[in-house]
């Protein structure tokens, strides 16, 4: 997936536009899904990010009912507030912001088809392609190259 940067002006214009798939203001920057690349991408059948709080994720599920959510989550909260306090870059008052916003989103993991608990990284991302692999061979992702195979046996 690629970012891409574009000033507050330019970012508050496209929003005006209805340019995004989802958006966001997290701790006063601004983020946001282009709705353009997530159609792109879902036209070669190619994956997309979006969504990466709670309120972007509902944004994708009422635009796009057939998007697959994961919440990926901490094992405590104990566990995320060293890996915050560990990145050594926010300030006091940006983390208890984060860990507040942390406690009042871990409570909507129900909304989500799949939940990934990122206790250890190599085996979240083990969790997390798997989740890819399986939705990638459902039957809503196969029919038609299926149906082709079928007609091939005619």
């Amino acid at each position: 997936m690629d970012y891409n940067f574009v000033t507050r002006e330019r970012f508050e214009s496209m929003l005006v536009g209805g340019e995004f798939l989802e958006w966001a203001d997290v701790f006063g920057n601004l983020y946001g899904t282009s709705a353009a690349d997530t159609e792109t991408d879902a036209r070669s059948r190619k994956r997309s990010r979006a969504g990466d709080r709670c309120s972007g994720a509902r944004q994708v599920r009422r635009r796009r009912a057939d998007s697959t959510a994961v919440f990926v989550m901490p094992p405590s909260l104990e566990v995320l507030e060293r890996r915050l306090r560990g990145r050594s870059k926010d300030s006091e008052a940006a983390i208890q912001r984060r860990l507040q916003v942390a406690r009042e989103e871990v409570e909507a993991f129900a909304e989500y088809d799949f939940v990934v608990v990122n206790d250890e990284l190599m085996a979240a991302v083990e969790r997390l392609r798997s989740i890819v692999m399986a939705k990638r061979a459902s039957l809503e992702h196969m029919r038609s190259g299926a149906e082709e195979i079928v007609r091939s046996f005619e």
